[in-house]
């Protein structure tokens, strides 16, 4: 997984830069400026695809989940599992403040701070680079300093002063400097707060049911990703940035409040029973 991140912050680095570069090359006229952009994306899915279907190796074909879904039936019960419903509400929180800055990002950079399409792909290129260097350089010393328990605390506490600044300065200061500043801000908290986040998640599950506790956190994801661009657009196009940012800010603040709650992961739930039996006898 930690080989994931480093190809999407690589990803992060080239794609804007590389997008906003393509944008100049209006090869269908100057009414379709993304063509080119759109059919080199476009490229790149279908050689994914190719090479999927071609290359890669199924790990558990369909005989073999077959034969395991004989034997095995995991279920996980939310209802029944509070500390799994309690971290995923966070999570779902969380992510829903975190898409909805990510997938408008873009839009506020053009309607807010006014730049053109290389100015955007220029600034975006920018939050990649901040990525970048927030993983490779300040993540591990951060998490050896605090641990994760503070980590995760300090992460969300920067989401919740950042996207709160983002509405505030986009109102009144709009200015280009600020929000790579606050967008470095940014690529810090996430980076202290959304893996661990993910990863107490699955700690309040077995072994067996942890890749169906990784289901959920994946599908509130993929519901981000579906209402953040429209609610974001909604905010933007329609109200003041303000409101924008206020909206991210009280979602990520819902996040940070419930930190202070103290879940304790299930195997180390059952250990301590598993100790105590041990001394009674």
């Amino acid at each position: 997984m930690t080989n994931v991140g480093v190809v999407m912050t690589i990803a992060g680095l080239v794609a804007p830069g590389l997008g906003g570069f393509l944008s100049i090359y209006l090869i269908f006229g100057p009414s379709f400026p993304m063509a080119l952009p759109g059919l080199v994306a476009t490229g790149f899915s279908l050689l994914t695809i190719i090479t999927t279907i071609f290359f890669i190796e199924e790990s558990w074909p369909k005989s073999k989940r077959e034969k395991a879904e004989k034997h095995v039936k995991i279920k996980v019960n939310l209802w029944k599992n509070k500390e799994a419903l309690y971290l995923l509400t966070q999570f779902a929180l969380h992510t829903f403040s975190f898409m909805m800055y990510v997938s408008t990002l873009a839009l506020f950079i053009g309607l807010i701070l006014g730049l053109d399409t290389i100015g955007i792909s220029l600034l975006l290129t920018v939050s990649g680079i901040s990525r970048a260097i927030v993983r490779f350089t300040l993540f591990n010393p951060t998490m050896r300093k605090l641990g994760e328990k503070k980590m995760k605390y300090l992460g969300l506490s920067i989401l919740v002063g950042t996207f709160f600044l983002i509405g505030i300065f986009g109102t009144f200061y709009s200015e280009i400097w600020v929000f790579i500043v606050l967008m470095v801000f940014i690529s810090y908290g996430v980076s202290c707060s959304r893996g661990i986040l993910i990863s107490e998640v699955t700690q309040t599950v077995t072994p067996k049911e942890m890749g169906k506790i990784n289901g959920y956190t994946t599908t509130l994801d993929s519901l981000a990703q579906i209402v953040g661009p429209l609610l974001g657009t909604f905010l933007l196009q329609d109200f003041e940035p303000l409101l924008y940012g206020f909206a991210m800010g009280l979602l990520a603040l819902g996040a940070f409040i419930m930190t202070f709650k103290n879940i304790v992961p299930l195997m180390q739930k059952e250990q301590s029973k598993k100790m105590q039996k041990t001394i009674q006898l």
